[in-house]
């Protein structure tokens, strides 16, 4: 389905939208880019919407009593299924951190169970997981499989100046080595990686079955620009505010990764002073806060 989209006559170079972190850096500070990137779901939105279908069909289940929830590695996913950016409402009911419940399952797993029944794994879709993972799938030669979020921006800078040409696929992962590299992962990233490239490579045989129909994956709702609103009209008003920013930035985590919707630290506190967001916005403080709650509730 992807591949069919590819090649369907959008801007080159075409960019994934995969990665929720990079589109709402589009959003913010390459609006002209916007039109490049592929208004098709996410891998994670399309396979929430048919176990949505499967579970009516095969269990007569209502839409309001089907839960879907997804393991993720990336708290950019758990901010962009509340607030969803090209479709009204996210498939996905709620999410797990892959920290959270690694330890509970694999100790709960079956040593000796070598086949999950209903399970067919696919080693393209595996890849997904490892920065050009989607481009080798798609079977592109001309593509740029870019990680990190300051590798992005200098490419994303290449592409709007016109300095990078002859480009049909652009993959950009807000992460260090793709979605293996998100900070909730429990492994070294590098040692995940090459883990990816070796179920790969064992599941390289099996070809799963291809979506024909691709307009039930679209994005219904346009892509705009997020504009940057200036702290003060008052000259006076707007140093008092960008010294407030000053103040805030430090209680940050400073690791800009795009979590809370916005594309830095220092972009959330600005939000934070003028009242558009709070600090409860920023995944890594409300995942300390809700830890520390843990541990006060042990305690008692």
């Amino acid at each position: 389905m992807y591949k069919k989209q590819v090649d369907n006559g959008f801007k080159r170079p075409i960019i994934s939208s995969a990665c929720p972190t990079i589109v709402r850096l589009i959003q913010v500070r390459y609006p002209s880019l916007i039109e490049h990137i592929l208004p098709i779901d996410s891998p994670v939105e399309i396979s929430a919407h048919l176990a949505r279908e499967n579970a009516k069909t095969t269990h007569g289940l209502k839409e309001e009593d089907i839960g879907v929830y997804y393991i993720t590695p990336c708290p950019a996913r758990i901010y962009s299924f509340q607030k969803p950016v090209g479709i009204k409402k996210s498939h996905v009911s709620g999410t797990l951190s892959v920290k959270d419940v690694f330890l509970e399952v694999s100790k709960n797993l079956d040593k000796d169970q070598t086949t999950h029944k209903d399970f067919y794994p696919s080693g393209k879709g595996i890849g997904w997981a490892r920065t050009g993972g989607q481009s080798q799938a798609l079977g592109l030669k001309e593509y740029l499989a870019v990680d990190g979020i300051q590798n992005v921006i200098s490419v994303l800078e290449e592409i709007e100046y016109h300095k990078i040409r002859d480009l049909t696929f652009l993959e950009c992962h807000a992460c260090t080595n793709g979605c293996v590299g998100g900070s909730l992962t429990i492994e070294n990233s590098f040692v995940a990686r090459n883990r990816i490239r070796k179920l790969v490579e064992a599941h390289y045989g099996y070809e799963p079955k291809a979506i024909q129909s691709f307009e039930n994956y679209q994005l219904t709702e346009s892509l705009a620009p997020i504009q940057v609103t200036k702290l003060d009209d008052n000259l006076s008003e707007a140093i008092k505010k960008m010294e407030q920013i000053e103040k805030v930035l430090p209680s940050l985590p400073n690791i800009d990764c795009g979590a809370c919707g916005a594309p830095r630290c220092r972009a959330l506190a600005e939000d934070i002073v003028l009242g558009y967001a709070s600090m409860d916005d920023c995944i890594v403080i409300l995942k300390n806060q809700i830890s520390s709650e843990k541990e006060d509730t042990k305690e008692k």
